[in-house]
């Protein structure tokens, strides 16, 4: 029986602590609701958000306050902020990249002057020469390495079109592809202290390819 006045359509549903929480941060609140492992990552996805909607970091990290504590009744985890700020710090980087010919944090070329000397080369005539280091965890020393690295490059290819810096943790050489490029390369890899890998991609066909391969090294 049905107490009067309380009938089973006029029941509501108990409010849920993800109800309410900011928007853009609904994932986050689900993720945190479930007490499920993606977190970090829901972190690392509304940190990029947050930076290309043109929010500060403190004003990110306020709001991964505001939804932990709302949710959870708790402070964010070092994990969950660090997840945050590198997600935010990467995406503002690529931005400034993309507004610039030279990368602001080394003097290296920048992405954006990358994609350029790439839509113009011609074909079969150029290589790229990827070097990749760890995720940085401290940011100005994490530069002056790429900077040192970018240096090591440009003697190593001197008549590269262009040494950039690519995303964060990676160096794009633009180099031409000449008969002694494996000698070059190996002469690379053997003077890279602290590079994790080095590799060749060759220059796709097309414009629209080459420009998603840069955005695929980027991202990765």
């Amino acid at each position: 029986m049905v107490p009067r006045g309380n009938s089973a359509a006029g029941t509501s549903a108990e409010p849920t602590p993800t109800r309410n929480v900011q928007p853009g941060w609904e994932s986050v609140g689900e993720a945190l609701a479930t007490r499920s492992w993606a977190v970090v990552e829901q972190c690392r996805v509304v940190g990029r958000d947050r930076a290309e909607r043109g929010l500060s970091v403190r004003e990110a990290l306020g709001e991964l306050r505001s939804t932990t504590r709302q949710v959870v009744h708790r402070e964010p985890s070092f994990d969950e902020c660090e997840a945050l700020v590198d997600a935010w710090a990467d995406s503002t980087l690529g931005y400034l990249n993309r507004l610039a010919c030279s990368d602001p944090m080394t003097g290296l070329d920048s992405q954006a002057h990358l994609v350029q000397l790439l839509g113009t080369a011609g074909d079969g005539d150029l290589i790229m020469v990827v070097l990749q280091v760890a995720r940085p965890d401290n940011f100005f020393e994490h530069a002056r390495r790429m900077s040192l690295l970018g240096e090591l490059c440009q003697g190593v290819f001197p008549t590269a079109r262009a040494t950039a810096r690519v995303g964060v943790r990676r160096l794009v050489t633009l180099a031409p592809a000449q008969s002694d490029l494996g000698a070059r390369v190996s002469l690379l890899v053997r003077g890279a202290d602290g590079a994790d890998l080095v590799w060749v991609e060759p220059v796709p066909p097309t414009r629209s390819a080459r420009e998603a391969l840069i955005d695929r090294l980027a991202r990765h």
